[in-house]
């Protein structure tokens, strides 16, 4: 419910602040608020990747150039080990998910590829039954739901296998997409 709330009191901030450029014709700030946005957006993932899969990180990396519009194929792309704090946001850590899929904007040569690079919907964790405060997360108390990028929190959790065997920090209720906040230590027994 925070986390909504979070996303709702930005978005009627965006909304007050893209009025109030439209009507003082002071567009460079809505731009550079965009980018302190993006930048935080990164950060706040990096933060995530870093803490559920450490301090380097596998990634997609183009190979060669590849145009805005054009399909990506298996030769164009390599996964190449960089430190987690250059990562961008939304990275792609597996060329199934990209090859045969035409990238939105150019990608330059050596570029770790992000989803952002394509029109993909986001993948992220939600609870479907209750876990209570310090118990283990078991694997069969969370699925994996498809949004569009804007709806995704900046802290998800990316995958099942990133959270399952977790021990919660907080109770987590049924139905609540799942934060890495949420996460405490990884349980030395199984779920």
């Amino acid at each position: 419910m925070m986390i909504l709330r979070c996303l709702n009191a930005r978005v009627l901030l965006w909304a007050v602040m893209v009025t109030t450029c439209a009507s003082l014709g002071a567009c460079g700030f809505v731009e550079e608020y965009q980018r302190h946005m993006d930048e935080t957006e990164r950060e706040n993932f990096v933060e995530t990747l870093k803490t559920t899969r450490g301090d380097q990180v596998n990634v997609l990396c183009a190979k060669k150039r590849i145009a805005k519009g054009e399909a990506v194929g298996a030769g164009d792309v390599e996964i190449r080990k960089i430190e987690t704090m250059s990562a961008p946001a939304w990275v792609i850590m597996s060329a199934k998910k990209a090859v045969g899929h035409r990238v939105v904007r150019d990608v330059a040569a050596g570029t770790a590829l992000s989803d952002k690079d394509f029109n993909f919907k986001h993948s992220i964790v939600y609870v479907v039954k209750d876990v209570p405060e310090g118990s283990q997360i078991p694997a069969d108390a969370l699925e994996v739901l498809e949004v569009e990028p804007a709806k995704c929190p900046f802290d998800t959790v990316l995958s099942i296998e990133d959270a399952a065997g977790h021990v919660t920090k907080y109770g987590i209720a049924e139905g609540q997409i799942l934060s890495i906040h949420d996460l405490g230590p990884k349980s030395d027994s199984s779920p």
